[in-house]
């Protein structure tokens, strides 16, 4: 596991976590790097968590230079979430794999920008104000490609996606940038490669811990209305929120309308005769339908036009 500046990030093949060698941090680009192994046909999943919880963050990950979506924390959620894959739709998703590097000695494929960042499954996390919400339209996973056998990248393996499997829906959210905060890079070799070079031996793996800035030099979460010099444009990105919830939200739009509903009975029955009444607990996710309830007050019934808003304050 690597720490860094609030957060932790690991990846997991097989539910076990993956060890991690050579780390290296750059203060100066909030970036911190470790090798881990891989294993051609074994599926992995990128793990993240915010240890503090102070504002809401988003993660987006890209493997071999591909991004593939990302997803939103809440300072009032679980604070943990994953990247299994990429979502293709609303309903499917293709996981990540580790597969075997296909090689050519074609030259037309020699110095290629899509052999640049083989190797690498990166995770950029980010202060974040969340926005709307949208239909996940998914994204196009592309095609590997051939890669040069001159090529300066000295590996085996690649990232590939596996066969499309069937998800809960999901759905997309357009969020504003506030800052960057860490970036997380995971340089994956077959084991033999990394003993091969040295990165690998029988000290074992590398003490995560040595990735962690001291508290005091972590910089503050952004404050509400806090102006920056050079504000970036909002971003549109690919939660899956099932994992993800505000669940204080959830809670103060419940009381609102729990409120409301009280309101409106009570002066039903200052109104004139009482009215008896059954009270309903309401549930998270619940949908109340008002369009089809008759009460006998002694006077005409209200007809209600299609499209007419009615207000019940």
């Amino acid at each position: 596991m690597l720490d860094y500046n609030g957060f932790s990030a690991w990846v997991t093949v097989d539910d076990a976590e993956l060890p991690i060698y050579g780390v290296e941090v750059d203060h100066h680009q909030n970036r911190v790097s470790a090798w881990i192994p891989s294993e051609a046909g074994k599926s992995f999943t990128v793990h993240w968590k915010d240890n503090n919880l102070t504002s809401h963050s988003a993660g987006y990950v890209s493997v071999d230079g591909v991004n593939c979506g990302g997803r939103v924390l809440y300072r009032h959620g679980t604070g943990e979430t994953t990247q299994r894959g990429v979502y293709t739709s609303a309903t499917t998703l293709r996981p990540f794999m580790f597969s075997s590097l296909n090689l050519t000695d074609d030259d037309s494929y020699l110095g290629s920008a899509s052999s640049e960042n083989i190797g690498e499954i990166l995770l950029e996390i980010s202060w974040i104000e969340p926005g709307q919400k949208s239909v996940l339209a998914g994204t196009k996973v592309p095609e590997a490609e051939k890669v040069h056998e001159r090529s300066k990248k000295a590996t085996a393996h690649r990232v590939g996606f596996g066969a499309e499997k069937y998800e809960a829906p999901q759905h997309g959210i357009s969020v504003t940038i506030l800052r960057k905060i860490a970036t997380f890079v995971f340089k994956y070799r077959a084991l033999d490669m990394l003993k091969a070079t040295g990165i690998v031996n029988n000290a074992g793996p590398s003490n995560a811990r040595m990735a962690r800035l001291p508290d005091s030099e972590a910089p503050a979460p952004p404050q509400a209305g806090q102006k920056r010099k050079a504000p970036e444009p909002p971003v549109k990105e690919e939660i899956d929120e099932e994992e993800e919830v505000d669940e204080e939200g959830i809670e103060e739009e419940l009381k609102a309308l729990q409120a409301r509903m009280d309101a409106v009975k009570a002066k039903k029955n200052r109104g004139g005769k009482r009215i008896k009444s059954e009270t309903r607990k309401i549930v998270s996710g619940e949908v109340i339908d008002l369009t089809d309830v008759s009460v006998k007050t002694g006077k005409k019934p209200l007809k209600i036009m299609p499209g007419e808003v009615i207000d019940l304050t």
